[in-house]
């Protein structure tokens, strides 16, 4: 998908990390990760394969957190890398 296998220097976004396999990848490739998600099982499940598979934990960072919440996405900063593979489903309050 990136057509690139080194990601070494890289700041790595993972928006909905959902599983956090893509993550991971991003993560075994170099990158320095932030993997963000909304829901509370998405980011448990992102921090069991974290804590499974990733050796430096300080080059992985997980958070709870809305894509919809401006101030947030702003205080997260710049990426190289910014993946959203997860469809968005936006829903009007009632």
């Amino acid at each position: 998908m990136l057509e690139q296998t080194n990601l070494q220097m890289k700041r790595f976004l993972d928006v909905g990390s959902g599983s956090g396999l893509f993550s991971l990848a991003a993560y075994q490739l170099g990158a320095e990760v932030v993997s963000i998600d909304y829901d509370e099982m998405s980011v448990a499940s992102t921090k069991e394969i974290r804590k499974r598979y990733a050796g430096d934990v300080n080059r992985w960072r997980i958070e709870q957190g809305s894509v919809l919440d401006d101030d947030y996405m702003r205080s997260l900063g710049r990426y190289d890398v910014v993946y959203a593979g997860t469809s968005f489903i936006i829903r009007e309050a009632r």
